[in-house]
């Protein structure tokens, strides 16, 4: 049973080394505000305005997030069936921990 575990991890990691960029960093934290959904529609936008499309954040049942993503700024928007909320993260080189505290825009 270890070694299915270990060769699950392994692989995992493979997958995701082999599909984020060298230099993307994963930024993790927690999502502070009022949103109730988990499974809201997310949209990520780099400092000038452009969608970035093939990035994923992945959110659990508790509001922690996680994304790989290149170095930069970035909006993230959120939207449920009835509201849309905004939050800025910085991305590095290297895994950081921010919190995102979100506001509330319609």
């Amino acid at each position: 049973m270890l070694i299915v575990k270990t060769l699950m991890l392994t692989l995992l990691i493979l997958i995701i080394y082999t599909t984020v960029p060298a230099e993307a960093g994963m930024v993790y934290g927690h999502i502070y505000g009022e949103m109730k959904s988990v499974n809201p529609e997310i949209t990520i936008e780099d400092s000038k305005g452009n969608e970035v499309k093939d990035v994923k954040v992945t959110i659990d049942k508790y509001k922690n997030y996680s994304v790989f993503i290149l170095p930069g700024v970035y909006k993230i928007t959120f939207k449920d069936q009835n509201n849309t909320w905004e939050a800025v993260i910085q991305s590095y080189p290297q895994t950081i921990r921010q919190d995102m505290y979100l506001k509330k825009v319609r």
